[in-house]
This record gives structure tokens, C-alpha cells and sequence, in this order.
């Protein structure tokens, strides 16, 4: 029987709803009775627990991996606070080392790697076409619902979704995801050159905002009410930073309305702001996730013919581009980790990210600056 070892309750959507957590009986179908790992469990809304779990089963092609680290995403805060799936191990931005499995043809005992967290199967007419994110396995089978995810002290994963970033800082390495979630959404915008906004610098609006640079788009300014992560974007890059709401400031930074705006908060609201702030015949790329609807004019779309374009996840394109950028070093992101938090510490660090006191989250193994 698996006992709590600490607690911690995050309430961040009262109308969320979930189901009471597995029974204690229940056995995860990755895991085996060898010995006991930490992983944070999610309970029901809002609830992670911090068990004790069996140590995961490596089957043929696969490799246990110590967790280095694993980042938050935005997502992750949306499942929690919808308390789905319940009984899931949740955290897909996973570097880990390499403890045990592995062929001769996948990364060697030691080696630091990333994890894919979307296992998508290769062959359905999605991947032939390059467009991976759209393959029906590829969530599914993916870290966190399909399978057992990076809030834990180990996991098991296919081989062939590991790639080495030795050499790499591992706070760095830990934005493989949310670096090649932002190249997809600056493929999605296909302005080269063009001025563009960022609403929302959580980590993904970050990431874009400097994805967005490096690709070629410029001049930049980001948009959020938080004083640490409209630094945060300064430093990236961004021309200027203004608060939600204030397209007046917005088109002054730009000298003009932006030609791509990036809506990567997630927050139903900031869809409206979003075509507001636009240019005639601009584009709007929806990059956050929400699982509310959004009230937005159709008016405003219509008579300015903007172009609203969703991007969702990244090929195998893109995730390769990304991880090439953290080698050679062409993004730094370590920087927008606020602080590290062990294991035990993550639904505290959670309630802080909920309440917008802090820009990242990470779950590391190692040393760790406190939040």
C-alpha cells in the first residue's frame, strides 16, 4: 500500500471537477516491485501527493533514467487544476541520466539526455507528412497520460525518444520542449521580418519571444503584468514590455500595430487583446492552453482580415532544430528559472507559480536555489 509522505493542495480552478484518486491497491501498468521511488501523484483537483511508488519496469527498448530535472509547464497546471488524468505521475520536460536498458544504438550508461515527451508512431499519414503533432499516438502514448511522467526521482522510457545534451547546463537543457513548442508557433506566424507581440511571458512566451528573434522576426515586445517576467524579456530581447490591456503602449513600443501577435498566456481574455492589438491583415497565433471558451468579437477579426492560426506541439523538425540551439548554444533559458525545488517541494512551488510569484518552476535532483 502506497503511504503519503507530505502533501500539498493547489486549488486553482474551482469549477474544475475531477474523480477520487485510484484505489490504494491500484498498480501503475509501468511499474514493478523491486524497490520504491518519489513521485508527486495527482490525487484529484488540484491535489498532488508526493508516494512512494515501485520502481519502474525497463522493458526491451527502453531506458531508466535517474531525473535530473523536470520543468512545469503550463499544461501540467491545467490537468492539475482539472484533477486529470487522476492517479498520473504528470512533468514531460524531463532531463535525466542514463541508468540502465539501452541498445547499441541508443545513448550509453551516464549519458545526460532529454526526453520527447510525445510519442508519436512514424508511419500514420501525420507523420508521412511531417506534421507529427497531429499523430493520434502522439499525446496518448506521451509522458504524463500514456505513460508515467518526470515528477518522479526515475522513470522508463523508449530509447528512441531520448537524445543526449551532454555538456549541456541541465537547467537549459530542461526547455528542449518549450523551445521547439516556440519554433513551431514561429513556423505557424510565417513572418519572417515582421514586428510581432508576445502576450504572456510564462515560460513558453519567453521562449518564443527569443525563438521569434533568432528566426528572423524583430522589433519584439512582450506584454504581461509581472515585473520579473517583463525583465525576463528585456534580457531576451524585447524592444519594450507593456501591460495586458494596454494596446495604446503597445503599438507606441512597436511604432505601429505588431504584424504577428503571440498569444501564449493561455487566458481566454487575452484572445480578445490579441486581435485588437493586431495590424490590418496581421496573424494571430494561439500558442497557450486553455480549457475555457473565449468571448472575442468577430468583428474585429473580420474587418481587419486577420489570419487566426493555432500551433499546436512541434514536428520531429522542430524538436531536433531545438535541441541543436541548446547545444550549440544559441538559447540560454537557464535564466528564467526562478528557483529550483526538490521533489517533496513541488506543491509548494506550484501554489507560488499559480499565484504568478514566480516565472519557472523546476524539479531538480541536484543543488537548487530556494524560491
Amino acid at each position: 500500500m502506497c503511504a503519503p509522505r507530505s502533501e500539498g493542495r493547489l486549488l486553482i480552478d474551482d469549477d474544475a471537477r475531477g474523480a477520487s484518486c485510484l484505489p490504494s491497491n491500484t498498480t501503475s501498468p509501468w511499474s514493478s516491485t523491486v524497490s520504491e521511488v518519489q513521485a508527486a501523484v495527482l490525487e484529484s483537483v488540484g491535489n498532488l501527493v508526493i508516494r512512494d511508488l515501485p520502481e519502474p519496469s525497463v522493458l526491451p527498448g527502453e531506458l531508466l533514467l535517474e531525473v535530473l530535472a523536470c520543468g512545469v509547464c503550463g499544461s501540467d497546471m491545467s490537468m492539475i487544476s482539472a484533477g486529470f488524468p487522476v492517479g498520473a505521475v504528470l512533468g514531460h520536460e524531463v532531463v535525466g541520466r542514463v541508468l540502465a536498458g539501452a541498445s547499441s544504438r541508443s545513448p550509453d550508461e551516464e549519458e545526460i539526455v532529454v526526453v520527447r515527451p510525445n510519442a508519436w508512431c512514424g508511419s500514420c499519414s501525420w507523420c508521412v507528412a511531417g506534421r507529427h503533432q497531429l499523430c493520434p499516438d502522439a499525446i496518448s502514448h506521451g509522458l504524463g497520460i500514456g505513460r508515467q511522467g518526470g515528477f518522479a526521482e526515475r522513470l522508463a522510457v523508449p530509447a528512441s525518444l531520448c537524445r543526449s545534451v551532454s555538456g549541456v547546463d541541465v537547467l537549459d537543457a530542461v526547455f528542449a520542449d518549450p523551445l521547439a513548442v516556440a519554433l513551431h508557433a514561429v513556423a505557424r506566424a510565417g513572418s519572417k521580418g515582421a514586428s510581432f507581440a508576445v502576450l504572456g511571458l510564462g515560460p513558453t512566451g519567453l521562449a518564443v519571444l527569443r525563438a521569434g528573434l533568432l528566426m528572423g522576426m524583430g522589433p519584439a515586445v512582450g506584454v504581461d503584468r509581472h515585473p520579473p517576467k517583463q525583465r525576463h524579456a528585456l534580457d531576451l530581447g524585447a524592444r519594450a514590455v507593456t501591460d495586458p490591456g494596454d494596446v495604446a503602449g503597445l503599438h507606441e513600443a512597436l511604432e505601429g500595430a505588431p504584424a504577428v501577435v503571440f498569444e501564449c498566456s493561455g487566458r481566454p481574455a487575452a484572445i480578445a487583446h490579441a486581435l485588437n492589438a493586431a495590424s490590418l491583415g496581421g496573424v494571430v497565433v494561439l500558442v497557450g492552453v486553455s480549457l475555457h471558451d473565449a468571448a472575442i468579437a468577430p468583428s474585429v477579426a473580420l474587418t481587419k482580415e486577420l489570419d487566426i492560426r493555432a500551433s499546436y506541439c512541434y514536428s520531429n523538425d522542430e524538436w531536433d532544430q531545438a535541441i541543436a540551439m541548446l547545444k550549440d548554444r544559441r538559447v540560454r533559458l537557464s535564466a528564467v528559472v526562478d528557483g529550483a525545488v526538490a521533489l517533496e517541494e513541488l506543491p509548494a512551488g506550484l501554489t507560488r507559480l499559480a499565484g504568478g510569484e514566480v516565472t519557472k518552476v523546476v524539479v531538480t535532483s541536484g543543488d537548487r536555489s530556494p524560491l
